[in-house]
């Protein structure tokens, strides 16, 4: 099945990716027809089937969510806090309240007393301040989305 898309009412053929959604199987019947006639207003029918590229994350948890995050060597417990591994809410606004357990490669995140809010979704950070037992830090920030069911 040919793919075509229309832009400027020229006619292209094959797949358009835009963002992380893949645009196929595009039909621009009517504009086949525009470049036919002289004058007059056009009514331009169309059918996009799209799907994504990337596979759409549903999981859910719970309010009391523990994140464990695990590095390839020992952390420094001392470079470990809410300045360096925090939580986000969906507002913009960072969550107070965590706690956190460091033991050899892994820290573990707990979530406030109350917990997080349902229905809503939140972003961990790990920046790099975050240093091993030797002194070497994250060559970058990481971050992790997730939603609470």
């Amino acid at each position: 099945m040919a793919k075509v898309i229309a832009i400027k009412n020229q006619l292209f053929k094959g797949n358009f990716t835009v963002g992380k959604w893949n645009i196929f199987d595009c039909r621009l019947m009517h504009f086949i027809l525009a470049k036919y006639r002289d004058s007059g207003p056009y009514t331009y029918k169309y059918t996009v089937k799209m799907y994504t590229t990337e596979p759409l994350k549903t999981d859910a948890y719970l309010p009391d969510k523990t994140w464990t995050i695990t590095f390839n060597s020992e952390v420094d417990a001392h470079t470990v806090s809410e300045d360096t591994i925090y939580v986000i809410d969906e507002n913009s606004h960072k969550v107070e309240g965590l706690t956190f357990t460091t033991k050899d490669k892994k820290v573990e995140v707990h979530a406030p007393t109350l917990g997080y809010d349902r229905g809503k979704t939140y972003t961990l950070h790990v920046t790099p301040a975050v240093q091993s037992s030797n002194g070497i830090a994250l060559k970058q920030e990481s971050t992790k989305v997730f939603t609470i069911q």
